[in-house]
């Protein structure tokens, strides 16, 4: 006698299947082979968090001795129109602001900011706690493809709300907020195969 399927097996098979199709149509499309990548990561490579869930940073992340710290990231815009008209009547007039080269249609990019989380903070509290995640999102990051240019690279990104204690700031990133740019936001976001959901004693 067969035995039954069982439920988590028909999905594991249907979640394989539409890896599959999407990989297919991934070697004619450059975006929708991102998308397929990153699929494979979420599902079999990152811990999931629910919000409120408390963030540590993995294994593999601390054992990276040439980096003490991790790296958190924010979302920057361009300046709208009537911000940069704004911008105009407050600032001499021999350093407007040529607005011939800026797209204020542009959409938010994810960028380095001046906030980080020091492994030596995280072995005096005994702990690699980074902080308490918000949730997941699928984000542009600023990147430089294959030719030397700037471009940008979809991906998913952890926002979190820091642990204090492990937080420093250091002003070495101004590139990353261009004349034309402001901040998004306040949220911070971190590399998910940076962080796990399991601590390390130290």
């Amino acid at each position: 006698m067969n035995k039954p399927i069982s439920k988590k097996f028909k999905v594991s098979i249907i979640v394989i299947a539409s890896i599959c199709c999407i990989g297919y149509i991934a070697s004619f499309n450059h975006s929708v082979k991102n998308l397929a990548y990153t699929g494979y990561y979420w599902l079999f490579k990152f811990d999931h968090f629910s919000s409120g869930d408390r963030v540590y940073a993995s294994v593999n992340c601390m054992n990276q001795t040439q980096f003490g710290a991790l790296a958190l990231f924010r979302l920057m815009r361009p300046l709208t129109l009537d911000e940069l008209k704004l911008m105009d009547q407050f600032t001499e007039p021999n350093l407007h602001i040529d607005k011939r080269h800026i797209n204020s249609n542009g959409k938010p990019i994810l960028v380095r900011c001046d906030k980080y989380l020091l492994k030596e903070k995280m072995k005096i509290q005994h702990s690699t706690y980074l902080g308490t995640y918000i949730k997941a999102n699928y984000l542009a990051i600023a990147a430089i493809d294959g030719n030397h240019k700037n471009t940008t690279v979809n991906t998913i990104f952890f926002a979190i709300k820091p642990n204090p204690l492990v937080l420093a700031n250091y002003e070495i990133n101004n590139y990353t907020l261009p004349i034309n740019y402001t901040w998004a936001d306040s949220t911070l976001y971190i590399i998910p195969f940076d962080v796990s959901n399991k601590d390390i004693k130290m």
